[in-house]
């Protein structure tokens, strides 16, 4: 599979997998190198269990050597000299089922190691060098590094086609004897170095260029050196052209295909050059090097460069291709501007002051790239290339890679992981309840009803008010034998079973016990008083928050109409606000604004409702906190982490490619309106329809809070959901959308048991929600894990299409909304294509670019406006009867641009037919109009969501390539 920067190494991923564990640099300076690779390749080859060869150690034998000659005197005939007693032990292998320590399995293993050191250790000795090959390293005094002599490259290939006899490596795949001598002298001295293309070269194309050099007379070191074995390799300057019988043939053409992928030109992109492609090789084993001398082992080293340095997008990231320039360089005289833009230029193409475009970045912001995701490991003992059996493959998961310790951020804050295809915590504390739970689903049938369920969703719940009573009393119950003492009761005005809550924060020791209490108290609203850190996310120090535009704090509101959209609708309004008054989220103050102030005084804020109607889905009522000043009065002292597309797909990375997995996702109904707010803040929830005031005892939608606080909610859920499921998984929940990924043999039997875990501990859900299987969508995307592919579903990319094709019109007068809701669709877009994210700059500038205003003023009018004007050259007030707008900011005077108050066209204007010619800029102007780079940035975007349907499911992987590729066959012989 490739994509940008992405290949799989092998073509047959599925055989094998490769652990690349890169020289000695990871061993302990208490072994060799060497002697670590021979012991570890004896233990591989007798199948002796990891726990019995990491008990070696300890007891001394470090090396076939010490093994079998501190054993010799009864390896002939008896294995009661090994202490194997002290090494099963040390190991903790379990003998209970063996009839003797002696006749297990491990015990006999022991003996095949016991007889293989014996074949190693009483082999015969080579014998003493040669003189010439005593001189030969040496010469003239200088340490070239050893020699690889024909005998033992050919023992290299030999062996090399024993462990790998599916590879077939000849002709121009098979490297030649002087690439092979620097890669051995590099292993030989445990240095990665940098080798240039231009010598790597195959057998085939050595010969080629050794035939086609001059001849010419050599000197007496050129001699000397060609003795030795170290004579300059052949070079060939690479090419990317693909025309040449000769290059046709040539290995960089399949180094070239790493870098890129087929269909760039639709997408105006072009891949890496040949040169770029290089310099990424060239830094990367700079930079490996010098971490790995550091300390680091390759997976650490690896992160550090592409994760956290990110220091090959320079080279690797696509870049825009040039469009041809015929027009400006074809004609004669003198070569204009495309753009003119000085005094003589037109006003639409004029500068803008206060308004300058975003300098182009020359390091442009890419996807994040996953080292270890080409990387996998296996055991404590390093090797240069190792391909796993079938059998000890699927086991194989994902312990070793770890993402090298980074987290996939799951909703669960900072302290958890998606990825859970391992166990993160020690203990399975609701194993016995899950089994219970899971008797319980087979007696009731719930799987099958669920799988009927997600055929044909409806909003009919599945499980019945009897089925969730029963399962509340399990948990109680089970909690109660542990210790745990806690009550099925649910508090007013809220759904949680809060005491089954602050039990189960207490038994896993969550890192945020205080939340079942708060909300039982009721959750602050962070406008008297900031809301404290939890630990869940990052904190954010308030001293130094730069608040958002709209959120500047300003003073609290009381508005008394609605917005159009419910002020047009009133019965569907009112309706709705009663459906919350019956579920208890929402309050009727009959006795309206006394009421109100006789509750919270003036601590009241009332904001504007409105509707939401999108076609297909149930009207959605919303209240607006921001126009009553409550959300920019909201602080909150943590910034929130959520999961995004990148999550899934660096998971989905490194699942195992034999095994199929299923996806359940869910949805909590009503999730804003869930948490109850404290009673002295809850007049910051007030709203007037028709007269009428209300006010929420909960959280709505509209609120700054609402979000944080169930984003808090759901974490702890999803570190609970985490320990519930145990099995290999995945998990993600974005505020109240959650999403599982399951073994598909499993999928339909775990979903139906975490639903019921849900269902206990009080969270609604949204029965018509629910999906099941190898297609879903989720967050705006639709998945297909059968295959490993996302894309947009088809009403949000005819949506974009829409919004695009209205920006690909020249001089046209758009609303500054719809240039709005392009740039929202787009960023969502841009996180499955994140190599056009940069290109949303041209649509920014649109959309903060201003209306050029045109006015004549009399003298006496211009000197009114003079004194209007800030120190930023904005006129403080309006002049309705010249038609001057407050907000405007003065551009030029009289043809001459200004900048600030004291520039000479502002303070000696000149007349023209009686009037002082002026242009304003209005940022606050409905429209803009569109010019040539939006128009080029919105057809880009619209031919690449027309072309790409669908992205893989992956993370972008990077991989080492070119030379470094040809170092791992290579290194396959030297071992």
């Amino acid at each position: 599979m490739k994509w940008f920067g992405v290949v799989a190494i092998f073509s047959k991923p599925e055989l094998f997998r490769i652990s690349f564990w890169c020289w000695g640099w990871t061993v302990s300076k208490r072994l060799s190198w060497r002697n670590i690779c021979f012991v570890a390749a004896l233990c591989a080859k007798v199948k002796l269990a990891e726990k019995v060869c990491a008990a070696l150690e300890p007891l001394g034998f470090k090396s076939p050597a010490e093994f079998y000659w501190a054993l010799k005197d009864g390896a002939d005939d008896t294995i009661e000299a090994i202490p194997i007693e002290a090494i099963l032990d040390a190991a903790g292998i379990d003998l209970s089922s063996a009839p003797s320590k002696l006749q297990c399995v491990e015990a006999g293993r022991l003996r095949r190691l016991l007889s293989e050191c014996k074949l190693v250790c009483e082999a015969p000795q080579p014998g003493p060098p040669t003189p010439a090959e005593k001189m030969a390293p040496s010469l003239l005094g200088m340490d070239v590094g050893p020699r690889l002599s024909g005998d033992v490259l050919q023992q290299l290939w030999s062996e090399f086609a024993k462990k790998y006899p599916a590879e077939v490596v000849e002709g121009d795949a098979r490297p030649g004897k002087a690439l092979v001598q620097m890669v051995y002298a590099q292993k030989c001295q445990q240095e990665l170095k940098y080798i240039p293309w231009k010598r790597i070269l195959s057998e085939a194309q050595a010969d080629r260029v050794k035939q086609g050099s001059t001849k010419r007379d050599r000197s007496f070191l050129d001699l000397l050196a060609d003795a030795a074995g170290h004579a300059d390799p052949p070079e060939q300057e690479p090419s990317p052209s693909p025309f040449g019988v000769q290059r046709l043939l040539m290995l960089l053409h399949a180094f070239m295909e790493l870098y890129g992928a087929h269909g760039l030109h639709a997408v105006g992109l072009r891949g890496p050059s040949l040169v770029e492609a290089e310099a990424a090789d060239g830094e990367i084993c700079r930079q490996l090097n010098a971490l790995l001398g550091a300390g680091f082992s390759l997976d650490q080293a690896l992160h550090e460069l592409v994760a956290v340095r990110n220091c090959l997008h320079i080279w690797l990231q696509p870049r825009p291709k040039l469009l041809p320039q015929s027009d400006l360089y074809n004609k004669k005289g003198k070569r204009p501007l495309p753009q003119p833009a000085g005094k003589s230029a037109k006003i639409k193409n004029a500068h803008t002051p206060g308004l300058e475009a975003p300098r182009a970045k020359k390091e442009p912001q890419v996807a994040e790239f996953d080292a270890s995701a080409a990387i996998w490991s296996s055991g404590d003992n390093p090797s240069v290339c190792h391909r796993q059996p079938p059998a000890e493959a699927e086991v194989m998961t994902r312990s070793e890679l770890d993402y090298c310790g980074v987290p996939v951020p799951d909703g669960g804050g900072i302290c958890s992981t998606a990825d859970w295809f391992q166990p993160r915590v020690k203990d399975d504390l609701f194993r016995d309840l899950r089994r219970r739970f899971e008797s319980l689903a087979m007696e009731w049938r719930l799987v099958p009803r669920l799988m009927a369920h997600v055929s044909n969703p409806t909003d009919a719940e599945l499980l019945s008010a009897e089925e969730v009573l029963h399962l509340r009393e399990e948990i109680v119950g089970f909690l109660r034998n542990h210790g745990f003492s806690c009550n099925g009761d649910v508090e007013p005005n809220q759904p949680f079973l809060l005491s089954v809550w602050q039990a189960l924060a207490k038994m896993t020791v969550d890192v945020d016990p205080h939340l079942p209490n708060i909300l039982s108290e009721g959750v602050p609203t962070g406008i008297e008083s900031p809301i404290s850190p939890s630990g869940v996310w990052d904190a954010v120090d308030f001293d130094g928050m730069a608040p958002e535009p709209e959120l500047v704090p300003c003073d609290l509101l009381v508005h008394l109409e609605p917005w159009r959209s419910a002020a047009e609708d009133l019965p569907l309004a009112k309706q709705l606000l009663q459906k919350d008054i019956d579920a208890g989220c929402l309050m009727h103050l009959r006795g309206g604004e006394a009421e109100a102030k006789e509750r919270w005084g003036d601590k009241i804020a009332a904001g504007k409702l409105g509707l939401v109607k999108i076609p297909g889905k149930k009207p959605r009522l919303i209240g607006d906190a921001t126009v009553s000043g409550a959300n920019s009065r909201c602080v909150i002292l943590e910034k929130i982490r959520l999961p995004t597309l990148s999550c899934v797909q660096r998971v989905a990375s490194a699942t195992p490619l034999d095994k199929l997995f299923s996806a359940f996702s869910f949805d909590i109904r009503g999730a804003h309106k869930l948490i109850r707010v404290r009673p002295a803040e809850q007049g910051y929830s007030t709203f007037v329809l028709d007269g009428e005031w209300y006010t929420y005892r909960t959280c709505f939608f509209g609120c700054r809070w609402a979000a944080y606080w169930f984003s808090r909610a759901s974490s702890f859920l999803v570190r609970l959901l985490h320990r519930w499921v145990w099995i290999p998984h995945a998990l993600w929940v974005y505020v109240d959308d959650g999403l599982l990924l399951l073994p598909a043999d499993v999928a339909p039997l775990v979903a139906t048991t975490s639903l019921m875990f849900l269902l206990s501990i009080g969270m609604p859900i949204s029965w018509e929600k629910l999906q099941l299987g190898t297609a879903i969508s989720w967050i705006g995307w639709d998945f297909h894990f059968s295959n490993a592919t996302v894309c947009l579903p088809n009403a949000k990319k005819q949506k974009l299409q829409q919004l695009l094709f209205c920006l690909m019109v020249e001089n046209r007068r758009v609303e500054r909304k719809l240039v709005e809701q392009a740039i929202g669709l787009l960023l969502w877009y841009c996180g499955g294509a994140s190599w056009l994210k940069p290109w949303l700059q041209c649509l920014y500038n649109l959309l903060f670019k201003p209306l050029c205003v045109f006015r004549a003023l009399l003298p006496a009018q211009f000197e009114c406006m003079r004194g209007s004007l800030d120190p930023n050259l904005r006129l403080k007030h309006s002049f309705s009867q010249w038609d001057l707008q407050q907000g405007w900011k003065l551009h030029s005077v009289s043809n001459c641009a200004v900048r600030a108050l004291s520039d000479v066209p502002l303070q000696t204007p000149r007349l023209k037919r009686g009037a002082i010619d002026c242009v304003f800029y209005d940022y606050s102007s409905a429209k803009v109009r569109t010019n040539k780079i939006s128009i080029d940035a919105a057809t880009l975007f619209f031919n690449a969501v027309s072309v790409q349907n669908r992205f893989p499911c992956v993370a972008l992987r990077w991989n080492m390539a070119s030379a470094l590729l040809m170092h791992l066959l290579i290194l396959h012989l030297a071992v």
